[in-house]
């Protein structure tokens, strides 16, 4: 079918899928005893957002590498062969949609030119935007400087704990958690500085944010004496993902982060109740919840529908040399070092 020259045509022919996925998203809220399992089938579900998406193969990938965010805790609770099976289906099933938009649709939806009124546009042109962000009169300085208090602050306290622990892999991973969210603040930095850019510009800005998060979980497969660390840690960080959640407010997104911490928080805590150092494996999990708890709350003030862009601000295409300078200068050595966020 030719591609409808109106974004409100396009909206109507995804109607019955945004219905869908809704009723998802209330059975998940509504879920008690298997909540788990609903939350990481609503989560999963948001790949359906890759209509609209300008790397639909990346978009799908993202989703289903958060399905073992939940699809862990739900082994680990739940014995029964069923429950292995739903994780692993609905691998499969993502990964089956995944092939197909890799084949049929890898630069977009792949509507037909022949009929297309939009043909010899620019495919940018072509795409309507059909995920909007909230664009308010705020004060963005003092929004950027609420995430240093809020947030950064309680991400030096969660680092600070992780180095008093006996493992190094664990001290690593915390590297790599202050690394996004120092990320996410260079980031929030390009919201507070311009009119939103363009989807594939966006996705780019997410780069490094995506890829520490990929070294975060990747720590946890030869995991040993701290594996319920690193599973604790890797389970919560996928929060900084709210920035593009879908069909879902962003507060509830990062809430259902936390929820999963005392899944393996109070398994830490009886494993060490006793010895000389439980006070330090305490306070790992405790400034680790709270870290994150500092980011909703922040986000709760800052971004409660959405990210908030400076609609007063620059085009993207007049600070783009800057940002990607500040790509390479920050970008982690061999050592693993850490840049701080750019000052004001």
């Amino acid at each position: 079918q030719r591609q409808p020259e109106q974004e409100d045509d396009l909206m109507g022919m995804l109607e019955g899928t945004m219905e869908a996925l809704a009723c998802i998203d209330q059975i998940n809220e509504d879920a008690d005893h298997l909540r788990k399992h609903t939350a990481m089938v609503a989560g999963a579900m948001t790949c359906f957002g890759w209509v609209t998406s300008p790397d639909p193969r990346q978009y799908i990938g993202d989703m289903l590498n958060a399905v073992p965010v939940y699809g862990r805790q739900i082994l680990e609770e739940f014995r029964g062969e069923e429950h292995g099976q739903l994780v692993s289906t609905l691998k499969y099933l993502l990964r089956g949609l995944q092939e197909y938009v890799a084949k049929h649709h890898a630069q977009g939806l792949a509507w037909n030119g022949r009929h297309s009124p939009n043909k010899g546009q620019s495919k940018q042109a072509a795409r309507p935007n059909m995920v909007r962000d909230r664009e308010a009169k705020v004060d963005h300085l003092a929004m950027l400087a609420a995430y240093d208090d809020t947030v950064m602050a309680k991400v030096e306290e969660f680092v600070g704990a992780a180095e008093a622990l006996p493992f190094p892999t664990v001290r690593k991973q915390a590297v790599w958690v202050d690394k996004c969210f120092k990320a996410q603040r260079e980031f929030l930095q390009t919201v507070a500085t311009c009119k939103r850019p363009a989807d594939e510009d966006i996705s780019q800005l997410l780069t490094e944010t995506s890829e520490a998060l990929m070294e975060i979980e990747a720590l946890c497969d030869n995991a040993g004496r701290d594996r319920l660390h690193l599973t604790l840690v890797s389970s919560g960080m996928p929060c900084l993902a709210w920035v593009s959640a879908l069909n879902m407010q962003p507060t509830a997104y990062i809430s259902d982060m936390i929820n999963s911490i005392p899944v393996y928080g109070e398994k830490i805590v009886a494993e060490v109740s006793g010895t000389e150092d439980a006070e330090s494996h305490r306070t790992f999990v405790s400034t680790f919840r709270d870290m994150l708890r500092g980011l909703n709350d922040y986000v709760r003030t800052h971004h409660a529908k959405g990210l908030n862009w400076n609609m007063d601000g620059v085009d993207f295409d007049e600070i783009r040399e800057d940002v990607s300078e500040d790509w390479a200068n920050t970008s982690a050595g061999p050592s693993g070092q850490v840049s701080p966020p750019p000052s004001n």
